[in-house]
């Protein structure tokens, strides 16, 4: 079910940000044209979003927030999230520490999945949430 909610975000979308503290992979995506994108280099850690989103996708990203610090960042993509849209978090194999700030009465879970590869522990936990 996840990659539906993928295949929908990639067919409808009217503006979309991508941001990454690298600024090789900054550059990169820049490369590509994509209409409507815009990529810029930032730390979760300081970001504040210029505007609200009906969708707020944290690819693996969330477990690189320092642990004294995540529920701030969450709280501020919060803040940022149109009424009725969701986040997706995308974190590699267990994300210790991670899950439990989106088992709690701030969320609702829409979706659960686990990707998998052919190597053992090599995969993926992807949940897609939206606000209580």
């Amino acid at each position: 079910m996840v990659f539906y909610w993928i295949i929908l975000i990639l067919k409808v979308y009217l503006l979309f940000d991508g941001m990454d503290f690298s600024s090789v992979s900054i550059k990169k995506a820049n490369s590509n044209t994509r209409k409507k994108s815009s990529f810029f280099c930032a730390d979760l850690h300081t970001y504040k979003p210029k505007t609200n989103y009906d969708i707020i996708a944290l690819n693996e990203a969330f477990y690189y927030i320092h642990e004294s610090k995540k529920s701030d960042v969450l709280n501020t993509m919060i803040k940022h999230l149109k009424p009725n849209s969701i986040i997706i978090v995308s974190i590699y194999r267990e994300g210790l520490g991670c899950w439990e700030y989106f088992k709690n009465d701030k969320f609702i879970a829409l979706d659960f999945s686990t990707v998998t590869t052919n190597e053992e522990k090599t995969y993926w936990k992807i949940g897609v949430y939206k606000l209580a």
